[in-house]
């Protein structure tokens, strides 16, 4: 077994590149408080969603997993009017218990997109908190389908 670094990180060297199976996607993202789903996204059409509220700055969000095996079946998000950007998410498990909360803590525009560059995950059943923070975010670069092959990937990490 590799050791690993505190966010489940192997040493540069060992780093391999892993497919995250859909299945996997409401797995903890490196060790910490978020999902992969989290971090990459929720697939639109794996979720039901009503508007369950809205004030002149926001609206409120319900999403409802399509499937009924989801880790965290039930998402209720805050989404800005003018950036259309989640700034707060309640996350809620099978048992319909409040499990995390999402909150953006910074959001800035870089180039024509809108990006949350800071957040804070917490997990109210563990006690604990992942904060991540976008140092630089960069859109629109050209990058083709070929730079994120397998092969292509590891070149990266070796």
């Amino acid at each position: 077994m590799n050791a690993r670094d505190a966010l489940g990180r192997e040493p540069r060297g060992q780093q391999r590149v892993r497919r995250i199976a859909g299945s996997e996607s409401q797995e903890s993202f490196a060790g910490s408080d978020f999902t992969y789903e989290d971090i990459g996204g929720r697939e639109f059409d794996d979720y039901t969603y009503t508007l369950v509220g809205e004030t002149a700055d926001a609206y409120t969000i319900e999403s409802k997993a399509r499937d009924a095996s989801a880790r965290f079946p039930r998402v209720v998000s805050t989404i800005r009017k003018d950036t259309f950007v989640v700034v707060a998410a309640d996350i809620y498990n099978k048992r319909n218990e409040l499990q995390k909360q999402f909150e953006a803590t910074r959001v800035e525009k870089s180039g024509k997109y809108w990006t949350v560059m800071a957040m804070t995950m917490k997990d109210l059943s563990q006690k604990t908190r992942t904060a991540l923070t976008v140092t630089k975010a960069e859109y629109d670069l050209g990058l083709g389908d070929d730079v994120f092959t397998r092969r292509e990937l590891e070149k990266v990490i070796r």
